[in-house]
């Protein structure tokens, strides 16, 4: 019978009080997570620590960064999407916040060619198409899902 590879990880990243929810790259170095302990963490991964921690006051359910505008897009159980913009120095850089969800939102992602447009998903059965420069209304519902 062939032999079972057993895999264990280059580093681990300890530093969120709960479970992870989501985690993208931000370059070929460093990474960021996002947690239901209402943090974003953006990590080095050649030092193995965070650079810097964003808190929020809801559970953080998925991440995704934008090279092009610059700014995480974060998912969260209380229904709103974030956009955060790490140029800043304080703590909290909320660049802006999206909302029309009407249940979690536990995917978020940028589009491939446009530094404005993202994509949502929600509990609500909706994916939801926005322009970060109309955070007011999403600009199309993409489908709904049943179930």
């Amino acid at each position: 019978s062939p032999s079972t590879l057993i895999r264990t990880p280059l580093i681990t990243l300890g530093g969120h009080s709960q479970a992870v929810s989501g985690c993208c790259w931000k370059d070929n170095i460093q990474v960021i997570t996002t947690s239901m302990d209402m943090s974003v963490k953006l990590w080095d991964t050649q030092a193995l620590t965070c650079v810097k921690t964003l808190s929020i006051n809801s559970s953080l359910q998925c991440v995704d960064w934008s090279d092009k505008s610059q700014l995480i897009v974060t998912g969260s159980s209380d229904k709103y999407i974030r956009l955060f913009d790490l140029r800043g120095e304080s703590g909290t850089i909320v660049h802006s916040t999206l909302l029309g969800n009407e249940g979690w939102v536990p995917c978020v992602k940028w589009s491939p060619t446009s530094d404005v447009q993202l994509i949502s998903g929600s509990y609500d059965g909706r994916s939801l198409l926005w322009d970060i420069r109309t955070p007011k209304s999403y600009l199309a519902v993409l489908g709904s899902h049943e179930d």
